[in-house]
């Protein structure tokens, strides 16, 4: 329906109604739809371009053994550490079986061919000049092309195969813990949620922060396990005594038995992860509790309506 405007009278105008014909309608109709069809075309158009890199497919094996062909070949003017991990991080932009393999192999191997490189930076630098200074530079190199290979193998999500390789080098490398708590995170990102017993099991580890790096990685594996033994930590995190002293806390086991500053060693733990362990209950659930008691009856009435990730 139209308005048009009839002639004024006393400067008031007043309005006549009437159809246009038949064809306009049609015509307006059509190009409606033409509009519509467009926009949405437009819109899917632009959801598939974003969402293509969260659905990137395997390469071929074709494609994977191109990929090893040029990282090994450029592996053979490296000049520097750096080199290593540009060409590690080329390597892992072409995820395949193959890949992963040789990717792998970095995690704790090839420590002479990074050596070899790390040593000619160091002397062509001058960086370091004591024994000590030197050894550190080449654990540096050695730790930093470490975590490059485990950083590309943390892109496989939800696979086995490089969750396993990552959470059973932890052990390996239990000399550099500063490493082991990269393999944890690196492992948890994989969100391969079988390894939530793994990890669990590290909230024991001696080295805080390797505990507390396993305690933080449950939050990539949401499962009814790693909520459970979140829980047991927190309940045992606030057992221990707040005291000097930490008199009342379990006795941290070592070498030179029980005793002699064990107890402030567990004091100083539970600070370290009972806010840690917290937050990741806090971070997995949603859900707003502080104290283990309340975690408890929570888990208790939700366990059975707990839906993990697939």
């Amino acid at each position: 329906m139209w308005y048009n405007p009839a002639p004024s009278v006393d400067g008031i105008y007043f309005f006549e109604t009437f159809s246009p014909p038949e064809s306009y309608q049609r015509k307006n109709v059509q190009d409606l739809e033409s509009i519509v069809m467009k926009s949405a075309c437009l819109i899917l158009a632009g959801i598939f371009t974003l969402s293509l890199p969260l659905f990137a497919q395997e390469a071929t094996k074709q494609e994977a053994t191109d990929a090893l062909k040029a990282f090994k070949t450029s592996l053979k003017t490296v000049q520097a550490e750096s080199d290593i991990i540009d060409a590690l991080n080329t390597l892992g932009e072409v995820q395949h079986d193959k890949v992963l393999g040789e990717l792998k192999k970095w995690l704790l191997g090839n420590g002479s061919t990074v050596k070899k490189v790390a040593m000619k930076e160091i002397r062509s630098g001058g960086i370091a000049t004591t024994r000590e200074e030197v050894q550190a530079a080449l654990n540096a190199s050695i730790r930093n092309v470490r975590f490059a290979a485990a950083e590309n193998i943390s892109k496989y999500k939800e696979d086995k195969k490089a969750a396993d390789a990552l959470i059973g080098a932890v052990r390996a490398a239990k000399n550099d813990p500063e490493t082991q708590e990269k393999f944890i995170e690196c492992a948890t990102l994989t969100e391969y949620n079988k390894i939530d017993k793994k990890v669990c099991a590290l909230f024991n580890d001696r080295n805080v922060g390797v505990a507390r790096s396993a305690v933080y990685g449950t939050t990539n594996l949401k499962t009814k396990v790693c909520i459970s033994e979140l829980i047991k930590l927190v309940k045992g995190l606030e057992g221990i005594s707040e005291d000097s002293t930490g008199a009342g806390a379990p006795p941290m086991p070592g070498p030179g038995g029980v005793g002699g500053g064990q107890e402030n060693e567990q004091l100083k733990r539970k600070r370290a992860l009972l806010p840690t362990a917290n937050q990741a209950l806090k971070d997995i659930t949603g859900e707003r509790y502080n104290t283990g008691r309340d975690w408890s009856l929570w888990w208790r009435k939700n366990a059975s309506k707990y839906t993990e990730p697939e």
